[in-house]
């Protein structure tokens, strides 16, 4: 039987014609990245790389390289976790709180300045409502353009809200995992799944991504798991 790692590696090295693959690796030795880790990567509309590291947030157009960090910019923290774009804005969560670009104008939210349950955003997305989500290491946190809803311990008696996955699928439910298992909100019903309820693999839900049928790949320490209402 074939294993998802050999299907993905015969997909690389059959789907390019001929035999010319070019492999370029960027590191802090041969170009302007500050460190090797790279923690998030987007790729904006006008095909500008928003890379995020450890050791700051690095702009590439393609030929010149800009590192922004806490000496030279607005940012809270130098730890870059997610990086999403929503139309002209870029949302950045970073270790110390929400960084929204629009333009050359910075917000920066924080649980000093706003209803965020934490300061750590770990993953942000786009439902199809336009609510963003956020998911922290206190719970998650949905934002409607002008106010926020909390879903955690306190407000909602979550068993487990620090999240680390996040993702929403076509029927707009929200899919958010942490170490302990599995969140599920729909219509505004939650409900937690775990390897003991559900076919999990295992609680650590460090992935999860919605494919064009629908389908939820959950990646977790034990395994993948796919959800879907075909076989």
């Amino acid at each position: 039987m074939k294993t998802l790692a050999s299907i993905l590696l015969g997909f690389l090295f059959t789907s390019a014609p001929g035999q010319n693959n070019i492999w370029k690796v960027y590191n802090s030795a041969s170009t302007n990245l500050p460190e090797n880790k790279i923690t998030a990567l987007i790729i904006d509309k006008n095909n500008n790389k928003w890379i995020g590291s450890q050791e700051g947030l690095i702009l590439f157009d393609g030929d010149n390289w800009k590192t922004l960090t806490t000496k030279n910019s607005k940012l809270p923290s130098d730890k870059i976790l997610s990086i999403l774009e929503l139309e002209n804005t870029i949302w950045i969560g970073t270790a110390l709180g929400l960084v929204q670009i629009d333009e050359k104008k910075w917000k920066v939210s924080n649980t000093e300045n706003s209803n965020l349950p934490s300061d750590k955003i770990r993953k942000i997305a786009k439902d199809y409502n336009g609510n963003i989500w956020l998911a922290t290491e206190k719970g998650l946190a949905k934002y409607d353009g002008k106010n926020w809803t909390v879903f955690s311990k306190k407000t909602k008696k979550i068993k487990n809200d620090d999240f680390i996955s996040l993702a929403i699928d076509k029927e707009n439910n929200i899919w958010a995992g942490t170490n302990n298992g599995l969140l599920v909100i729909h219509n505004n019903t939650l409900t937690e799944y775990n390897s003991k309820n559900s076919p999990l693999p295992d609680n650590h839900v460090w992935n999860i991504i919605i494919d064009k049928n629908n389908a939820k790949w959950i990646g977790t320490k034990k395994g993948l798991l796919r959800l879907s209402a075909e076989s």
